[in-house]
This record gives C-alpha cells, structure tokens and sequence, in this order.
C-alpha cells in the first residue's frame, strides 16, 4: 500500500501518518509538508514498521504527480487551519487551502488515485436547528473566510467527481482536539490537553 499526506506535520497529519502505519504494515508512507509551521518534532520516534519518504515542498509548488503515483489513497491536510485568523489573511487562505486542493484533486484525478479530502463543520455555521452532513445547500451557513473556501473546495471536487474524474470523500472535521506530535496550541480545549 502507498499513502501520501499532504500537510503531514500538522496536528491531524502527524497522527495519521502513525496511525496509518499501524494499520497497514510496510506500507509506504509519503509525507508532504511545507514546514511552514516548524513541526520537526513530527518526524520523530515514527514507527518502524513502515516505509517512510518526507518531502519538504509546498503543494502550490510541486510537481505533485510523480508524488502520488502508484498511491493507493492521497489524504489532502495542507491547509491553513485558524477560522478566526482567516479574516485578517482572506487572499492567503483563498490562495493555499482551495488552490492546493484543486492541485492535488487535479493530481489524483490524473493518476486514478483516491482522495481524502478535509472539509470543516464551519460550513454549517451558525444553526436554529440540529444540521448534518445530509442537510441542504441552502442550509449552509459558512461565516469565515476559512468556512467559505472550505465550501468551495467541497464544491470543485463534487463537479469533477460527477465528470467521473476522481473518486473522492469529503470529511466535515469539528474543532480538532487532543495530543499529537504536530499539534496546534491556538485553541484553549488544546492547550488544556497539553497541560493535563
């Protein structure tokens, strides 16, 4: 088996890359990670049972088909991640979460490889009503610029899945919590984890 992790370092990416691992013995595992954020410490202590490939590149800038190649599953986790902060950096979000992911679709579309994509519960924003992922587009209620790029890459790979051009599926993550290598300290429910 040959997953690549796009974004591997970060909080979800640094667990899935052991996970993975765990579940699939020697398996190949490419890590793609821009280091924007400095998690080094991802790198460290990963399990031994696996066939491990780092690649420091932004996906914006790869050449990302010879990267996915041959892989069973691409995981697309290369985002910027901070809903509040996306109102300051409204073009930089634009730019990186809906372009990389229109790049790796267009990669895994052209190399018949399986897409995981990473979706937000931002999308839904604020509700009257109990939503899930069965609920209407009208019903949707993205409320950051982070939620609105979210919903337009949901968007792009629903129209280039119904050209029968890559099989894909979309996962709505809440607000990520918990001990990781990579994890992220900008949200208070993290920083108490750490601190248990």
């Amino acid at each position: 088996m040959k997953f690549v992790v796009t974004g591997a370092l970060g909080h979800i990416g640094s667990r899935l890359i052991r996970e993975l691992a765990k579940v699939f013995a020697d398996a190949e595992i490419v890590m793609v990670d821009n280091m924007v954020t400095q998690r080094y410490c991802s790198l460290f202590n990963l399990p031994t049972n696996a066939r491990y490939k780092f690649i420091e590149a932004d996906v914006l800038m790869a050449d990302l088909n010879p990267i996915v190649k041959g892989a069973d599953a691409v995981f697309q986790l290369a985002a910027l991640t901070d809903a509040a902060g996306s109102f300051q950096n409204k073009d930089a979000v634009e730019n990186n979460n809906f372009n990389a992911t229109v790049k790796v679709a267009q990669a895994c579309s052209e190399n018949n490889c399986r897409l995981i994509h990473l979706s937000s519960t931002s999308v839904y924003g604020t509700q009257k009503e109990v939503v899930d992922e069965n609920c209407g587009e009208e019903e949707l209620k993205p409320q950051s610029p982070y939620a609105h790029t979210k919903l337009k890459e949901e968007r792009f790979l629903q129209e280039l899945g119904a050209a029968n051009k890559l099989r894909f599926v979309t996962c709505r993550f809440g607000t990520i919590c918990g001990i990781s290598q990579g994890m992220r300290f900008h949200t208070a429910i993290n920083k108490f984890c750490w601190q248990a």
